[in-house]
């Protein structure tokens, strides 16, 4: 949850000028945590709660699936 919430910080300072969409990055390879379901779209407890957080703060949103090893380089490319 820490890994969650230490990321949509960093991702809301990261926005960019005029843009109104907060864009959240995980890795989805941890099941209960983060994943892919059978449909195809990402699950899990920090989905969960980066989607109940956005929709607390009536906040525009994407989640973006990202390499784990890749998430900083991406956030410090503007991404």
């Amino acid at each position: 949850m820490l890994k969650c919430i230490a990321a949509m910080a960093v991702a809301t300072c990261a926005l960019p000028a005029g843009d109104d969409t907060l864009r959240l990055a995980t890795s989805v390879d941890c099941p209960a945590w983060e994943s892919v379901n059978a449909a195809g779209k990402m699950d899990g407890f920090d989905i969960d709660v980066g989607n109940a957080v956005c929709e607390k703060i009536r906040a525009t949103f994407e989640w973006t699936k990202q390499a784990h090893h890749g998430l900083l380089p991406a956030l410090q490319a503007g991404q």
